[in-house]
Formats: structure tokens, sequence, C-alpha cells
């Protein structure tokens, strides 16, 4: 057996694998952690395996989880999923120009009795594709 052509087939088999393999949709959890309610400034988002990013990706979901949160969209962005488990207040950044957020998937939900809210503000979008 020629290792070599060995080696070689089985490198083009795992690449040709890991560019089919279905993109998993990355979740981020508001936690308002950042001194300012800016979407974009990462320290408001908590993901598992922490990275410094925001969702703003058509693969990534972004959750409210229970609570009372405002956030800016201070960015055009499109991602997957929009959660909301408690109340949300999405507002734009102010001045002339609006921001879109474009979303495959609006939940708004909670638990019995709670709020389950989502207020647009001015200078704000929510679209959905």
């Amino acid at each position: 057996m020629n290792w070599r052509n060995f080696h070689m087939k089985i490198g083009v088999l795992g690449a040709i694998v890991a560019l089919s393999a279905p993109v998993l949709a990355v979740v981020y959890t508001w936690d308002a952690g950042a001194s300012d309610d800016n979407w974009t400034s990462f320290q408001n988002w908590h993901r598992e395996f922490s990275i410094l990013d925001y969702p703003n990706d058509n693969n990534d979901d972004a959750h409210f989880p229970a609570g009372s949160w405002t956030a800016i969209l201070d960015a055009d962005l499109t991602i997957d999923e929009l959660s909301v488990s408690g109340s949300l207040t999405l507002n734009g950044p102010g001045g002339l120009a609006n921001k879109t957020l474009q979303v495959n998937v609006l939940t708004i939900s909670g638990g019995a009795g709670a709020a389950h809210t989502m207020t647009v503000g001015t200078n704000a979008v929510i679209e959905t594709y």
C-alpha cells in the first residue's frame, strides 16, 4: 500500500466532509455586561466557549432571557433567530438613519404571569426573511 496516496485521500475526504457539514447555530444570550446597551458591544452577550463577538450572522441566534431589557440596534444585521423570554425594547442609535435587524424566526414567550413584550422604538426596524 502506498501510504502517501492513502494519507492524501484521507485528507481530501476530510476536507469534503468539513465543507459539506451543516453550520450549527451559535446562541448568544444578552446579559447587559457592557457599559452601554449597544447590540455590537460583545460584552453585552454571553455564549458558551466565550468569544469576543455578538450575533451578526445568519446562523446566529440572539436570546433575551426573562427580565426587562433595552438594546440599541447600532448596525444593520441579519441573524437566524431572535427570542425574547421577558420584555425587550429595541431602539435605533438615534439620528436620522434607521438600523434594520433581519430575522428568520421571531419568538416572544415567557412564564405564567410574566410580561412577554417586545417594543421596537425609534430608528429600529425588524424584518423577517
